[in-house]
């Protein structure tokens, strides 16, 4: 197992896609800086719970949506950013993938390193590892990002020729602003998003939209693939 800590320094075709985020709507670092301290707190408790916690009827639906469009299968190369607690690292595991898990909550890395083959500490808009992965996982870490953009740049670089991105975040529709107004009665603010930007970000990074499914009324999955001929 590996376990460094990494600095911080470090749409489907013929469719038009256009984005109206401006960037003052994205969460501010103090926003991102609560949101992290109840995660930690809440991974804790779940790590103490993890059957209760984990496999209620949400989170195995989203779970196999992100299954279905992984399609894990041994010797591939799997980075999970935003590993929480490792659920996708055990079914990447399972299916007999290499797998590196990131989360930003230091908290949590005990747990990860037990699951996967390397665990880091670290920010998804800065983080840096230079390999690169057949399969990228982006699990409801955009809600609590400053910067939405470079994130996308970031998990986009990660992904090798052939390799897919796949991407869950909230949207802007009732189900999503129903979610967000949950997170607020907690002190914390969320990202909302029109899938479209993620598209057009994936997209300028050289990712093509694949696929695109909605676990739930307030989420899209968005999985993105990189020719096999791109550098």
């Amino acid at each position: 197992m590996v376990r460094p800590t990494l600095g911080a320094q470090g749409a489907a075709a013929g469719e038009k896609v256009s984005t109206k985020h401006a960037a003052a709507s994205w969460l501010t670092t103090q926003d991102k800086s609560r949101a992290m301290a109840l995660y930690a707190h809440n991974g804790r408790r779940a790590a103490r719970s993890w059957g209760s916690r984990l496999d209620d009827f949400f989170q195995q639906r989203q779970r196999r949506h992100v299954v279905a469009q992984a399609q894990f299968a041994a010797g591939q190369t799997v980075l999970d950013v935003g590993a929480g607690l490792g659920c996708m690292v055990r079914v990447a595991k399972a299916a007999g993938c290499h797998v590196t898990a990131v989360d930003a909550t230091a908290a949590l890395l005990d747990n990860l390193v037990a699951l996967a083959d390397r665990a880091f500490v670290a920010d998804i808009e800065h983080f840096d590892d230079p390999q690169r992965f057949d399969v990228v996982l982006c699990i409801g870490v955009l809600d609590f990002v400053t910067d939405p953009a470079r994130a996308l740049e970031a998990l986009a670089q990660r992904v090798r020729p052939a390799g897919r991105l796949i991407v869950l975040v909230p949207t802007r529709t009732l189900g999503g602003r129903l979610y967000r107004l949950e997170k607020l009665l907690r002190g914390v603010r969320v990202n909302l998003f029109d899938p479209a930007f993620c598209v057009e970000q994936a997209q300028t990074h050289g990712l093509t939209l694949q696929q695109q499914s909605r676990p739930l009324p307030s989420n899209a999955l968005l999985t993105f693939c990189r020719p096999a001929a791109s550098t």
